[in-house]
């Protein structure tokens, strides 16, 4: 009886050759992956700040502020329109003196200038509000800043907020 030209392909030494083979191609893959998958960030603290679609920076003078936009609804456009942002758990102690540049974090926003931007998906800003913070002795107050021109709230994809020092 002659043998098949394919026999000698399925005996079961090549079998036992490949199996070593796929499992160095199976860690290496698995091994790949998981390096993507260390370089995952998260951003506070997992959850996401969101209206629209946007999210929230953080600035240098107080790391814990927290942005809560409010809208209201315009009957005569049939939309909601951003009316007010609310800067909440501000720390508006005056930083020390004693300090400069990275030292002088989170040591209080009193007396910076906060502006808060609102981008739309391509990054424009849409529109701009600032206020002074005013020195006082609480650590977690809250600013109300009433942004003009009045925008849709559709249109923002996301809020910034950074301080800078008060030149005046």
């Amino acid at each position: 009886m002659s043998k098949s030209p394919l026999a000698n392909s399925f005996n079961s030494k090549s079998k036992k050759r490949s199996k070593p083979i796929l499992i160095l191609a199976l860690l290496g893959i698995l091994g790949l992956g998981g390096g993507v998958l260390a370089a995952n960030i998260s951003i506070n603290t997992g959850l996401p700040v969101e209206f629209g679609q946007g999210a929230a920076a953080t600035m240098t003078c107080d790391t814990a502020v927290q942005l809560y936009p409010t809208s209201t609804y315009d009957e005569t456009a049939n939309l909601f329109r951003l009316t007010t942002i609310e800067i909440r758990k501000l720390n508006q102690l005056a930083p020390s003196s004693g300090f400069s540049g990275d030292q002088q974090a989170d040591l209080g926003c009193g007396n910076k200038v906060l502006t808060v931007k609102a981008l739309d998906s391509t990054g424009a800003v849409l529109v701009v509000a600032t206020a002074v913070v005013p020195s006082a002795t609480a650590t977690e107050g809250t600013i109300t800043l009433t942004p003009t021109p009045s925008i849709s709230s559709t249109a923002i994809a996301k809020l910034t907020i950074e301080s800078n020092d008060n030149l005046s």
